[in-house]
């Protein structure tokens, strides 16, 4: 039986999305880099989307979590579910199931 993508709600990510302006000035420490932050902890910064977001799906799974490339300017933010692109070698956590 396929795995089902949870659906989700752009106010899933609200934790994370305030966790990374609270701590904007630290983030800013590693521009260039990718921030994962999942919750309220800032997990780690890569060097590639690919590299944050293997570790992403390795730690969590199909579970929230956010990945920025860090700039020195600001732009704005778009939010996605989370990609599907295919990463070679890359395992998925299995899916823990949902607190309500």
């Amino acid at each position: 039986m396929k795995e089902r993508i949870p659906e989700s709600r752009p106010e899933e990510l609200n934790e994370e999305l305030n966790t990374y302006e609270a701590n904007i000035t630290a983030i800013r420490r590693n521009v260039g880099k990718h921030v994962l932050i999942h919750g309220s902890t800032i997990v780690d910064y890569y060097g590639s989307y690919r590299e944050a977001l293997a570790a992403g799906y390795e730690m969590y799974g199909l579970g929230n979590f956010l990945i920025r490339e860090v700039k020195a300017k600001e732009e704005g933010t778009n939010v996605l579910r989370c990609s599907l692109k295919p990463v070679i070698g890359l395992k998925l956590a299995k899916r823990q199931p949902r607190k309500h």
